[in-house]
């Protein structure tokens, strides 16, 4: 079974239930607000996994510090549009990301990251079926087009950022690249909550979404720093399509929410191009 893909599909669990605890915290709290908050939660979780496992010293700093601009932009994007769109929509445009991978990594990691015919075609099969499951519930009105472009250029920074963390894993821990992140998120945070009025403290309502996005955030940023570790940044990038069967699964076992026969049917599909990321082969191109 192939780590990267393995990873990359827990890594994926965690970052659909963070979604799913900003979108609640987010009643409340600004896109800004939220990213202090969950940082400042999830930052010494990191700290305790950095310390046990190689320190938190940085090589390529150059390099880090594009993708920390780059993975706060898309964090921006992401909590900023979750705001004004529906789940569904919020999640079928952030689908989007793999696509942005299998397009970039060749050109800043060499000719050795090209995706295959036999990659693009799971790419397509999983955007697809992520199509098929979503569908029904997607509004894509007007009114979610402003949101929309924020939350497809969020997509596109966060692909850019992931391939920069395949570049950085030759050189550099996981824990200690998820840890700075943290740290870059909590500045960036501070200040434009700053600048827009300031950080009340959460009411007792929300502080439990806010821990929840906390946690699932070092799950999902850990898991999916250690899946670039392993394997090409398209085929790993691939896999995250199983988010929205995640959120269908949580719907069904927290809520009791019966998934509708598209949501099997999209399920299916993108489940069936997982498996074959699992456990197939994968070509690469000349």
């Amino acid at each position: 079974m192939r780590r990267g893909p393995l990873y990359m599909l827990i890594a994926s669990l965690g970052f659909t239930v963070m979604v799913a605890c900003v979108k609640q915290a987010r009643i409340e709290l600004s896109t800004f607000e939220v990213m202090f908050w969950r940082g400042l939660i999830a930052a010494p979780l990191v700290y305790g996994v950095a310390r046990g496992r190689g320190g938190l010293q940085i090589h390529r700093r150059g390099l880090f510090g594009l993708r920390l601009v780059l993975g706060t932009t898309a964090m921006f994007g992401a909590y900023q549009a979750a705001a004004g769109l529906p789940v569904a929509d919020h999640s079928l445009i952030w689908r989007s990301q793999p696509l942005f991978v299998a397009a970039l990594a060749p050109l800043f990691l060499g000719r050795g990251e090209r995706p295959g015919a036999r990659i693009w075609g799971l790419l397509a099969v999983g955007l697809v079926g992520c199509g098929v499951l979503l569908g029904p519930k997607l509004e894509l009105g007007p009114a979610a087009w402003g949101p929309g472009l924020v939350a497809l250029g969020g997509a596109a920074f966060a692909g850019a950022a992931h391939v920069s963390v395949r570049a950085l894993n030759r050189t550099e821990s996981p824990a200690a690249l998820v840890f700075w992140f943290q740290i870059m998120v909590i500045a960036t945070a501070a200040a434009g909550a700053g600048l827009s009025g300031g950080l009340p403290l959460p009411s007792a309502a929300t502080w439990p979404p806010l821990i929840g996005a906390g946690v699932a955030s070092v799950v999902g940023q850990l898991f999916m720093t250690h899946a670039y570790r392993h394997d090409r940044a398209a085929v790993v990038s691939a896999a995250g399509y199983m988010a929205p069967v995640w959120a269908v699964l949580i719907d069904v076992w927290v809520f009791g929410v019966s998934p509708s026969p598209w949501a099997l049917l999209g399920g299916a599909i993108i489940i069936g191009s997982s498996a074959v990321l699992l456990v197939g082969r994968t070509d690469r191109a000349g």
